[in-house]
């Protein structure tokens, strides 16, 4: 590596095997790049990690170009994390595609260490998530999308929409989804996306 400021030049091909991309991008330090059980890891040109960043497949972890990972920030795939181009993390966020497997059928409530429940990720372009968002698994976010610092995204996320709060909900449009057929502002204050269950608590390593 060569240090350039905080940061140091990054060799895709000096990373782990199933780790593949553009010959270099920006990576700060003590930062992690890692596959295991056949997991891989594209990632896209002109990508940018701050310091302690943490990336981890043993699925498949896709990422798209232009990206930049904040500080302290984590994704890790155990089945699939896609995230599109021109996509901005601020520090502390999670993305994770599995949760531990809870059981509370029992005397006890048996939280297991070693079963996931998993659901495919997705994150599309151009999308904005704040500091210390958690992302859970079997989350969709449309492209153009804002997500407040601190909130929990637990249902799909429409396209051009901001979105806060734990769990996050719509707090407005964005762009040209905005305006209404008369032209003034529309609002919106229920639950993100769909009326479907939301997921888990997106807390797994």
């Amino acid at each position: 590596m060569r240090n350039v400021g905080r940061l140091a030049w990054w060799t895709v091909a000096t990373a782990r095997p199933g780790v593949s991309g553009p010959r270099r991008g920006l990576l700060g330090h003590s930062s992690t790049v890692r596959t295991a059980h056949g997991g891989t890891i594209r990632i896209g040109r002109r990508f940018v990690g701050d310091s302690r960043v943490f990336l981890s497949s043993r699925g498949e972890l896709v990422i798209g170009d232009d990206v930049f990972i904040n500080s302290d920030s984590r994704v890790i795939a155990h089945r699939s994390v896609v995230i599109g181009d021109r996509v901005l993390f601020g520090s502390h966020v999670s993305v994770l595609d599995h949760d531990h497997h809870v059981d509370d059928s029992g005397k006890r409530l048996d939280i297991s260490k070693s079963q996931f429940d998993i659901a495919p990720v997705r994150i599309g372009c151009d999308v904005w998530l704040g500091d210390k968002v958690t992302v859970v698994a079997g989350v969709t976010i449309g492209d153009n999308v804002i997500v407040g610092a601190n909130s929990v995204v637990t249902r799909d996320i429409e396209p051009w929409t901001l979105v806060a709060g734990a769990p996050a909900r719509v707090i407005r449009r964005l762009g040209p989804m905005a305006l209404g057929d008369d032209g003034a502002p529309v609002g919106m204050s229920g639950p993100v996306g769909s009326d479907g269950p939301e997921r888990g608590a997106g807390d797994a390593d």
